[in-house]
């Protein structure tokens, strides 16, 4: 019998380089997707994932079962006040960024949804110091290793993190080989693999301008730090510049100009 192994998918370099090692192996891949209404980049994701998901599952040496992507609509997913209140002390409690205190939003609907299927599901992180994620771990909590036949995670430490931690984070997996990596490391483990052709087709921005790269949220800053500025083009290499302007516009500002003319 496979092990099954679920793995959150937004068709970025780091969830689909998870993908494509586990394709390596024989086990049961179930893939989630989670359609955010606030998301602007639902369709680049959604049609990056099944370019991908063909050329994957095409490969001669695809050994794992790629199971259909499952979509996960808003609506399916019950609030739960204790992860709602978790979320909100992580955010109060997570690093300043721009003068914001932000902490991604995804993070509560994924634990409610895990909470309510009763399931674990694996999450990209890196071991980047001074990111939210790992940041908050490092400082209210710490990490495991587990292990599940061929496949190594990081889980929280459900007795040595704070309890608000443990209530949002504890249905996540994050993967070893990608714990450990850079950008870079990612690129040439895809090349390494043979997957090149389908680490072209990811798709990594969340606030795409007329179909491309915004160069400004969080995943087009982490492009540029990671040396990687050729994934963008050169408008959003310009708007990375001033991406406190556009954070500020599209956290505070616009949202409130919606309020007041709607």
């Amino acid at each position: 019998m496979k092990t099954r192994v679920n793995v959150f998918w937004t068709g970025g370099l780091d969830s689909t380089y998870r993908i494509c090692q586990l394709s390596k192996l024989n086990v049961d891949i179930y893939p989630y997707y989670f359609r955010f209404p606030f998301r602007h980049n639902i369709n680049e994701e959604l049609q990056a994932i099944n370019i991908m998901t063909t050329k994957i599952s095409q490969k001669e040496d695809t050994k794992a079962t790629l199971q259909p992507l499952q979509i996960i609509e808003m609506e399916q997913i019950d609030d739960e006040k204790d992860i709602i209140e978790a979320y909100n002390w992580v955010k109060e409690h997570s690093v300043v960024e721009f003068g914001l205190k932000r902490f991604p939003v995804q993070y509560l609907y994924l634990a409610s949804f895990c909470k309510k299927k009763g399931i674990k599901c694996e999450i990209g992180m890196e071991y980047e110091p001074h990111s939210r994620i790992f940041s908050i771990i490092n400082k209210y909590g710490a990490l495991q290793e587990v292990k599940n036949n061929e496949i190594a995670y990081f889980q929280l430490d459900l007795e040595k993190s704070n309890s608000y931690l443990v209530t949002l984070l504890q249905y996540f997996y994050y993967p070893i080989p990608l714990f450990y990596m850079s950008k870079l490391d990612e690129v040439e483990e895809y090349k390494k693999m043979g997957m090149e052709d389908v680490m072209k087709d990811t798709w990594f921005c969340h606030h795409p301008i007329n179909g491309k790269p915004c160069g400004f949220c969080s995943p087009c800053r982490q492009v540029v730090a990671a040396k990687m500025s050729y994934r963008l083009p050169q408008s959003a290499i310009w708007r990375n510049r001033f991406a406190y302007v556009f954070l500020l516009w599209t956290d505070k500002i616009g949202p409130l100009v919606k309020k007041v003319f709607r």
